[in-house]
Parts: structure tokens; sequence; C-alpha cells
């Protein structure tokens, strides 16, 4: 039976959205170190910058305040890319990347595997996804930039800040579950459809 032309959409997004995902997770891993070495490299520069109490400058006081609070950011920061909740769902991304290209691969070519790995690919990655969106570090990330300019800029500016923050993570985190139950949900559904499930029966043989 011929390939319709909605599987192989179906199967090119699939594929699309396998390499997204499972980039995204290689890239969230190598990015890490890089931003954990620009810190460090700030925080020597700090110990070199001149202060003085004219106009322009930064006093000794405040000198003693950045660093301390780049220190604790540096701190935060490594302790959230280091931790086993955000290791775990970055690799489980990568392996449901993965799996979400092969199986898009697989439907390319009809083969019933594929529309079977489809299946459960979309239906580990609703728990999965709800597991990243719930234990995200960007609440933790969000709260220890807080720190870090609080003191350094007016009350009504950090103000503004935390009220920035707390909207972009709301809107962020729900979008994103929205956005995994339906394509997700889609995909169970459009696979377990019976004209789509005959497109992946081999025809019989008669002798």
């Amino acid at each position: 039976m011929r390939r319709s032309g909605g599987v192989t959409a179906v199967a090119i997004v699939l594929m699309l959205a396998g390499i997204l995902t499972g980039g995204g997770a290689v890239m969230s891993l190598s990015t890490g170190p890089r931003v954990l070495g620009a810190l460090d490299q700030r925080m020597k520069q700090l110990e070199t910058l001149p202060t003085g109490t004219g106009q322009g400058q930064i006093t000794p006081e405040q000198l003693t305040k950045l660093r301390q609070r780049l220190q604790e950011v540096t701190q935060e920061l490594r302790a959230v890319m280091e931790s086993p909740a955000v290791r775990i769902s970055t690799l489980l991304a990568a392996l449901m990347g993965i799996a979400a290209f092969m199986a898009g691969l697989g439907v390319l070519l009809l083969k019933g595997w594929a529309r079977t790995l489809a299946i459960y690919q979309a239906g580990l990655s609703i728990p999965l996804g709800l597991f990243a969106a719930m234990s995200s570090p960007q609440q933790r990330l969000s709260q220890a930039m807080l720190r870090f300019y609080e003191g350094l800029v007016d009350p009504a500016t950090q103000q503004h800040l935390q009220q920035t923050m707390a909207l972009g993570q709301t809107i962020g985190q729900w979008v994103g579950i929205i956005g995994l139950l339906a394509w997700n949900g889609f995909l169970i559904w459009f696979f377990t459809r019976a004209s789509v499930k005959l497109q992946f029966q081999r025809p019989t043989q008669t002798v």
C-alpha cells in the first residue's frame, strides 16, 4: 500500500522534532561548561578592576559586593547543572530525540516497528516532559540572578525584574506543557488510526 501524504508529513515532522530535541540536549550539555568558564573569567577580571570614589568609578565596597554576588551566582549555576534531575532529564531528552528520529525515518519506509516506536516514544515523552518541566532549573537560576542585582539597582527596578521573570517562567512553562501534550497526544491518536495502521501491514502472499 502506498504511503499517504499525512503519514509522510508526520514522519518528516517527527524526524525534525527528534533532531531538535536531541540536538538541544547535546547543546545544553556543552553550553554549561562554557557558561561556567565565562563566569570564572569574569571573576578574575573583577580582581584587577580599579576602584575609586570618582564619577563612574566603583567603590571598594561595591566591588566586594559585586564579587560576592557573582560567586553566589556561579555556585548556584554549577549546583543546578550538576544536579541529578537536570542530568537525568537531559539524558532522557537526548534518548527521546534519537527515538523520534529513528521512528520518523522508519515511518517513511512504512516499517511496522517504526509505527510502534512512534507510539511508545510519544507515550513516554509525556511523563518525561512533565518531569523536566517541573524540575526545571530556571526558577533557581532566576532567583540567583535577582540576588545578584539586589542592592545594585533601585527597589523599583528589582521588583520589575522579579515580576518579569515570574511572568516569563509561568508563560513558558504552560506553553511547553500544552505543546507537549498536544503533539504527543496527536502522535498516539494518529498512529493508532485504522487507516494509518493499514499502511504498515504487509500484503499477505497467496500460494
